[in-house]
């Protein structure tokens, strides 16, 4: 698909307007609207020979309509064609959709039941229900955008960590009551039920499978990494250790990004714990050690570390 002209005028950075030509809108039946598109993925492109692939259209469309507003109503029909082309070919009611980390199945649910809801204003998005399993079925009402995609995702993600997380802990003797514990956060954020009342349920935190709960609550109704964090330091119990369990989870399910600017840049010692971050993550891989015969890593990682 190739475009027909292009501006460089979008309030949003780093993307660019992409018209295309008449007769690709009436081949695949797309609204004539300006396309944003990422500038890296828009050179690509170009380098292609301007073959604009349907993904990328509707990526551009999703990251546009990400933080909600007027233009989610305009890019709504080409969202919702694009999402139709780019379908499965598939006639089963129910599906499954993952990726490396996570895990959903896609199909109806009861709306009668008890749900959480993915909502534009009163628009419905998405319905989620749990499954017997504890994983998720997620019902898509209208096309998705990225803030609602990654939500369901993350849910995914913790979902899906879970069902390993309870299969580890099941192969350990006395695990009844933290299993009980994970299961009853997992089943009160399926249940609709007000924050601070199902987070009353789990308890306050001060013994560690009721901190382990309300932080796995958290994260499991969190529409982002603020949300999560917010919801769980603010109850009557042991909430730095909920914000802290919870912020441990999020972050390492969305990554520092998700972490609000706000909260970053006041941060005393950010660098020095980027570093002992960073350095946690890679320090599977260094030659250290009482057998090392890397002894100069041996040394540099001595004097950063002593007595490691």
């Amino acid at each position: 698909m190739k475009q027909r002209s292009i501006a460089f005028w979008l309030a949003m950075p780093n993307f660019a307007d992409v018209h295309l030509k008449p007769e690709v809108l009436a081949r695949y039946g797309l609204p004539d609207i300006a396309y944003p598109i990422a500038s890296a993925d828009l050179k690509s492109a170009v380098d292609a020979g301007g073959e604009l692939p349907l993904a990328m259209l509707l990526h551009g469309l999703q990251m546009s309509t990400r933080d909600g507003g007027t233009e989610w109503k305009r890019y709504e029909p080409a969202m919702s064609r694009l999402a139709e082309l780019l379908a499965p070919d598939d006639g089963r009611d129910v599906i499954s959709a993952a990726g490396d980390h996570w895990w959903v199945e896609v199909g109806p649910v009861d709306l009668g039941d008890k749900l959480v809801t993915v909502q534009r204003g009163d628009d419905l998005i998405a319905a989620i229900a749990p499954r017997d399993d504890g994983r998720l079925r997620v019902a898509v009402f209208r096309p998705l955008d990225t803030k609602s995609a990654d939500y369901l995702t993350g849910l995914g993600q913790v979902s899906e960590a879970l069902t390993a997380t309870k299969t580890i802990l099941c192969a350990e003797p006395r695990h009844e009551e933290t299993l009980r514990a994970i299961e009853m956060a997992e089943t009160l954020a399926a249940s609709g039920e007000a924050h601070e009342v199902a987070i009353a349920q789990l308890g306050q935190g001060w013994v560690a499978e009721e901190a382990l709960a309300i932080s796995i609550y958290c994260a499991l109704v969190a529409r982002n990494f603020k949300h999560g964090v917010i919801l769980a330091v603010n109850h009557d119990g042991d909430s730095d250790s909920t914000g802290a369990i919870t912020g441990n989870m999020l972050g390492a399910m969305q990554g520092v990004k998700a972490i609000p600017s706000e909260w970053l840049e006041p941060l005393e010692l950010r660098e020095v714990i980027t570093t002992v971050a960073e350095d946690l993550y890679a320090f599977k891989d260094w030659d250290i050690g009482e057998y090392s015969e890397n002894a100069e890593m041996n040394q540099r990682v001595w004097q950063k570390y002593p007595g490691f």
